[in-house]
């Protein structure tokens, strides 16, 4: 059992299809041995093929693959590696749902003599996360096997019972969601590891840590804040675009320190301008509504005298921050949304 075999081109196509035939039967027998358990697991290591490779089986050495059959009870564990020449690799776990069936588009059908062959079909498209497999074999003894690109963690609508099929999906490490803050989980199969890819201002092993602020905001209380400095011919709709733009929005006041705090952040950026803040009306019933949803009656409020006065085109908010009157600065004004001069003034909530 332990030999190595050292053989030409020609006995090497004459033990191929033999040794592959053997190997094939005793891993279906250590399946059928292994228990009638809902699931089994199946280990494949990915690697892209080069011109050498080796198999070992039971101690023998045959080129191409290397496959190990690990049975426990009512578990069966089969792990296919191929080595090479090459760095680009990956390692994969299939876990079968038995009489399940993920409805996807298939990358490809064809039909297969066993489940193994399907799983040697996925380790060759490296665009493979899962496949269906039929439960039962046609006419001519054969299976049909569904490759997909997708699987039942990215798809659960579409992962449904069946009588039809059995189906193996890749467990992810990847699966559990451990990436916070709509960070992308960059799956390492070789290691069942990841690596947490975070969004903008956020940091930490599962972007679970918020930058304080980002660059350029002031942080004050639970917000950061930030003040553009030129208006870019800012109308109230692209200064809120333009904070959106930051990960922000237009600042929502609701005390007179914060608005205090606002109002010295303007004049800090430019005496020459007034600033938008996330104060709007609404047609339905003409009355001022903050972007957080609050109405601006019964909560804090800062109107210059006789505001807001128009009904009919004046219906988004400013701080006043450029007056003749020092009595009218760092209070509100209604002002049509068209107006260019007022500079954006974001908020982004820690």
């Amino acid at each position: 059992m332990g030999a190595v075999f050292k053989t030409t081109h020609s006995m090497k196509t004459f033990l191929l299809p033999l040794l592959f035939k053997r190997l094939l039967l005793l891993i279906l027998l250590s399946l059928a041995h292994a228990g009638k358990g809902d699931k089994t697991e199946v280990a494949i290591s990915r690697k892209r093929i080069t011109q050498k490779f080796k198999i070992a089986f039971q101690r023998r050495h045959i080129p191409f693959l290397n496959i190990t059959a690990l049975v426990k009870p009512n578990q069966a564990t089969v792990m296919i590696s191929r080595g090479g020449n090459t760095r680009e690799s990956g390692f994969a776990y299939f876990l079968e749902d038995k009489f399940s069936h993920l409805n996807v588009a298939a990358l490809v059908k064809r039909v297969t003599e066993n489940s193994l062959s399907c799983a040697f079909s996925c380790l060759k498209n490296l665009a493979c996360f899962s496949f269906n497999f039929a439960a039962f074999p046609d006419k001519a003894g054969k299976f049909t096997c569904e490759i997909l690109s997708s699987d039942k963690y990215h798809n659960s609508e579409g992962f449904l019972p069946s009588k039809d099929f059995h189906h193996f999906s890749i467990v992810s490490p990847c699966s559990n969601l451990p990436c916070k803050d709509n960070g992308k989980c960059i799956a390492i199969y070789e290691t069942n590891s990841y690596v947490c890819v975070c969004k903008k201002h956020f940091t930490g092993k599962h972007c679970e840590i918020a930058e304080i602020c980002p660059t350029g905001f002031v942080v004050h209380g639970e917000s950061c804040y930030y003040v553009a400095s030129t208006s870019f011919a800012s109308t109230w709709n692209n200064s809120r675009r333009f904070c959106q733009d930051l990960g922000a929005d237009l600042v929502v006041i609701k005390s007179e320190d914060e608005n205090q705090l606002v109002f010295d952040l303007l004049r800090n950026t430019s005496r020459a301008h007034d600033g938008w803040i996330g104060l709007y009306r609404r047609k339905a019933d003409k009355k001022f509504y903050w972007l957080d949803g609050r109405t601006a009656e019964g909560n804090y409020q800062k109107w210059n005298q006789g505001e807001p006065s128009n009904g009919d085109t004046e219906d988004f908010g400013r701080i006043i921050g450029d007056s003749n009157e020092e009595k009218k600065k760092g209070k509100w004004n209604d002002t049509p949304g068209s107006s260019n001069k007022p500079l954006a003034i974001c908020q982004w909530p820690i």
